[in-house]
């Protein structure tokens, strides 16, 4: 939606785009209503129990989740639900122009007829004034949304500017070798041995566990997830062992395509995180951008060929999606004893996984399209998401200072991981020094 938007606005289309956000929204409102239910249906599974218990447990957190968020959001529209836009008066001697007084302000302004929204008006000696007026409960909505997606973007997102481009290109300098026979059958011995060990912790964990199975307190969930971790590391270890002796993989030729791709892409995903720093500290910090830079550049590009720029656009969006769902697991991994993961493979993904990562990507996407029609107001200018963002909700009362100010966050955590992992290479041995004994020698890169 977020290019098709632009793109319909940088050309005559006359496609309603106000009316599908709308319904867009609408349907990420609904979808964050029922996955939430699927994700604590399947994470409550015990079969000993049986469907009605996870039924049971599945309505129960739901409802309390809804209740929390409805109240929160009600509360903050009913009280500070207004935008609060700064204009400036224009006068012409020119054009005939018609002044109103306000009736509570006293305040002369320049109104156009077909403007019918109630607002109050506060005016300043330097011709300056601020529009305040109650936005719709829907686009309240779509902001609290966008608030809690926030913290995920900043968090997920932050970590995944870096992380991503990284792991690409290391899966490229750690890509299998050949092995012969010989070779194949001592590693196998050595993974054989890691995950019987594994298996018996396992077994002895469980025991300690309540009468379902399942971790209660945070010490046993900690051991719980650091055990999720190393247990993903020896299936790693596992799936590139097999690569390495091409076994059930295909034709040879696949790997290389695969693996020099991860390199293209670890390079070219370089190259988009800096010039994502880079505009975020020329055109989002300043009070006054330095310079529209990425903006320029998608004009430029439109210059040449009508999409050339959309398709930028594009990819820069779809970027930060992708960035933050390699943050969500490069977390997870990293810190198995706050957070666990729920990493999204082909044919070895859990359902709850899958659910997990769908609402992380729902609500992130909010997130990210608020950050993009920030980002590039200068291009995306008179969309359907300029305005929903520009106008409204960037000037909501109690919103509008973390709008304009939650990119140092996102830096903050690009600095940190950049930092972290340049003295944690490898995931394998940051859960080492977290002191997870079962991870004996692996495989060479």
């Amino acid at each position: 939606m977020l290019p098709f938007d632009v793109a319909n606005a940088r050309t005559v289309g006359e496609i309603p785009m106000d009316e599908l956000w709308q319904a867009l929204y609408i349907t990420v409102f609904v979808l964050l209503a029922v996955i939430p239910f699927a994700f604590f249906y399947y994470e409550s599974e015990e079969p000993e129990r049986g469907n009605a218990h996870q039924v049971k447990t599945a309505i129960k957190y739901e409802i309390a989740m809804l209740l929390v968020f409805s109240v929160v959001t009600v509360i903050l529209y009913i009280t500070i639900g207004n935008a609060e836009i700064p204009v400036r008066r224009l006068y012409s001697s020119v054009i005939e122009t018609k002044d109103i007084l306000d009736a509570d302000q006293g305040c002369p302004a320049t109104v156009l007829p077909n403007i019918t929204t109630v607002y109050n008006l506060q005016c300043h000696d330097d011709g300056s004034a601020i529009i305040s007026y109650q936005i719709s409960f829907i686009l309240y909505l779509i902001s609290m949304v966008s608030f809690v997606g926030m913290f995920l973007f900043v968090l997920f997102g932050g970590i995944g500017l870096i992380a991503l481009p990284v792991d690409l290109i290391n899966t490229w300098r750690r890509r299998p070798k050949r092995l012969t026979l010989t070779q194949y059958a001592q590693y196998k011995v050595r993974i054989g041995a890691r995950a019987a060990s594994l298996l018996d912790k396992g077994k002895k964990m469980r025991t300690k566990f309540p009468k379902n199975g399942r971790p209660k307190s945070q010490k046993q969930r900690q051991a719980f997830y650091k055990f999720r971790a190393t247990v993903f590391l020896l299936e790693e270890d596992f799936n590139r062992l097999e690569s390495s002796y091409n076994r059930g993989i295909g034709p040879t030729i696949l790997l290389y395509v695969y693996y020099w791709g991860t390199l293209v892409l670890g390079v070219l995903g370089i190259c988009i995180s800096i010039l994502w720093i880079l505009h975020i500290i020329l055109f989002n910090a300043p009070l006054r951008p330095i310079s529209p830079f990425l903006n320029v550049l998608f004009y430029v590009l439109d210059n040449a060929f009508g999409l050339f720029g959309t398709i930028a656009y594009a990819l820069f969006a779809f970027y930060l999606l992708w960035c933050v769902i390699k943050g969500n697991f490069k977390f997870g991994l990293r810190f198995p004893l706050l957070f666990s993961i729920y990493p999204m493979k082909v044919h070895g993904t859990l359902m709850n996984s899958f659910l997990f990562n769908t609402m992380l990507l729902l609500i992130s996407s909010v997130t990210i399209v608020q950050f993009c029609a920030q980002s590039f107001w200068v291009y995306n200018r008179f969309s359907g998401s300029d305005v929903f963002w520009n106008i409204g909700v960037r000037n909501l009362q109690g919103f509008k200072y973390i709008w304009r100010w939650y990119w140092i966050g996102l830096l903050g955590l690009v600095g940190l991981t950049g930092i972290y992992l340049a003295i944690f290479r490898s995931d394998r041995k940051a859960l080492e020094r977290k002191r997870v004994r079962d991870m004996t020698t692996g495989l060479p890169s």
